[in-house]
């Protein structure tokens, strides 16, 4: 019940941040980044020089997406050693497969959170399901839901963006193209700047 709670509690948060995100994104003087109808699948390949996760591979309709992994910041207060993500860009239905690697024991997969209610089947160590909608959800596997689950796998499925900001001519547009940036300390964000 306690997870249960803060879960919704999260739902409901972001809820809210959607409204407000839709709100301004109306004010935006360039013109309209609302998901829109773009390739109906777009992965993105790993930056050079990041290594990808040991602990989980992903396939979005047979083709690899790109996983990433990150140790754990503060050691001394996360429960988790290190997090492993994905994310891709879709419209319609995709079929998405979750392998753990190197993983012993597993017996089944969930997807949280349980409102996506996103059906799971499970074959040696892999965790398959179907998006019909964009969505950012936790692949869990059996029994490490019932523990702490030290290694968490996360698929971030964002739909398409239309009018994508200019790379340059805009003072309050901060464009990152593809690849890794160090942008240093003291970066400082103003009102009604756009990070894309």
């Amino acid at each position: 019940p306690t997870v249960n709670a803060i879960a919704d509690s999260i739902t409901s948060s972001t809820a809210a941040t959607e409204v407000e995100i839709a709100h301004r994104r109306a004010t935006l003087a360039y013109g309209d980044i609302t998901p829109g109808t773009g390739p109906a699948l777009s992965l993105y390949p790993g930056p050079a020089g990041v290594p990808a996760s040991n602990m989980y591979q992903t396939t979005v309709n047979g083709q690899p997406s790109f996983t990433y992994k990150a140790l754990a910041r503060k050691t001394d207060t996360n429960r988790e050693k290190d997090t492993s993500w994905t994310s891709f860009s879709f419209t319609g239905s995709v079929t998405v497969q979750v392998r753990a690697v190197n993983q012993s024991g597993l017996t089944g997969c969930m997807v949280r959170p349980y409102a996506a209610n996103i059906t799971t089947s499970f074959a040696n160590n892999v965790c398959t399901f179907t998006m019909s909608r964009p969505r950012n959800i936790s692949v869990e596997f059996q029994p490490n839901i019932h523990n702490l689950i030290e290694h968490p796998m996360l698929v971030f499925a964002n739909p398409p963006e239309n009018d994508v900001p200019p790379p340059t001519g805009d003072p309050n547009v901060r464009y990152f193209g593809p690849g890794v940036h160090y942008l240093g300390p003291g970066q400082v964000l103003k009102d009604n700047q756009t990070i894309h």
